[in-house]
């Protein structure tokens, strides 16, 4: 089982780090509607506090498949959210089409302070210690060969309050373009376009961008322009967020609903002295139902 979430860490990392957070001052406010009321059931979708919806009331569940408006202390934009296989999540069949990608998320909107992209990460901090994870010489040691084969990840899972962050150039997809001229991020298809970021600095794949803007020697080079309108997009193929199942090699599947402690998965940019740029949760209702598990057996303590 460690073995198999050891995986599953790495993997999570090298693509994206999907962040989780438990109930509390850090995670927002739980889902408000009863479970048969929840539109997008088993999942229920929030903003975090800190990540205003105008049109949305806090707490309330966001719809999947639309651009929603948001707006942190540090961003302004919207963002967009396909999961799969969401029953309610209708006509997003040809962008899973052919894929075995789980979700997609996207952020687009202009910065309100002007920061060195390395500044920029991807992750979350944790409240409770991670269930399953090896406190010890073994968990620091795989911790540091991670992130030497990773540059630009912080990894803390043997902490009391866990921390894993990457660098925003391991995003999928980056653009960023004139005020204007920005695409239609429901149109689900982002071509990645950095020209305005790296001028003649030109990248021959969005792979090859991710490789060189996950060090920070490289990324610390650029700063964010407020005047310019940034997406960025992460896709997934093994972390479920329908089954709060993660994919591992082999067929396998670990079941985040009891790994994480009763945290719920959330997606979430942040900068390095962990001020929020965008936050939104994702709960399930099977992390619910080890909750009120985990409750019970401490009532009866």
């Amino acid at each position: 089982q460690t073995k198999k979430l050891f995986y599953v860490i790495s993997r999570q990392i090298r693509l994206f780090i999907p962040a989780k957070l438990i109930m509390g001052s850090k995670s927002g406010p739980t889902p408000t509607l009863p479970l048969e009321e929840w539109k997008h059931r088993p999942s229920y979708i929030c903003a975090h506090p800190t990540t205003k919806t105008p049109e949305y009331e806090p707490g309330v569940s966001l719809p999947l498949g639309v651009p929603i408006n948001f707006e942190s202390d540090l961003f302004q934009g919207k963002a967009f959210l396909r999961l799969k296989p969401i029953p309610s999540d209708q006509g997003h069949d040809p962008y899973f089409e052919g894929t075995k990608r789980h979700y997609q998320f996207i952020i687009q909107g202009q910065f309100k302070e002007e920061l060195p992209l390395c500044d920029v990460i991807i992750g979350d901090v944790y409240d409770k210690p991670f269930k399953g994870v090896p406190n010890g010489v073994i968990m620091k040691v795989y911790e540091k060969f991670m992130e030497m084969i990773s540059p630009g990840m912080e990894m803390r899972m043997t902490s009391d309050t866990p921390s894993l962050f990457n660098a925003l150039g391991s995003c999928q997809t980056m653009r960023v373009d004139r005020k204007g001229e920005e695409p239609d991020v429901s149109s689900g298809k982002l071509q990645e376009d950095t020209a305005l970021l790296f001028g003649k600095e030109k990248f021959a794949s969005a792979s090859k961008r991710r490789t060189y803007l996950r060090k920070r020697k490289n990324s610390s080079k650029y700063k964010v322009n407020l005047d310019q309108v940034y997406t960025f997009e992460v896709y997934d193929h093994t972390m479920c967020f329908a089954s709060y199942y993660q994919h591992v090699m082999g067929g396998m599947k670990i079941d985040m609903a009891v790994t994480m402690n009763g945290q719920p998965l959330c997606l979430a940019f942040f900068t390095r002295d962990h001020r929020v740029i965008a936050k939104f949760a994702v709960w399930n209702e099977r992390l619910l139902e080890e909750m009120e598990k985990e409750q019970e057996q401490e009532a009866k303590m």
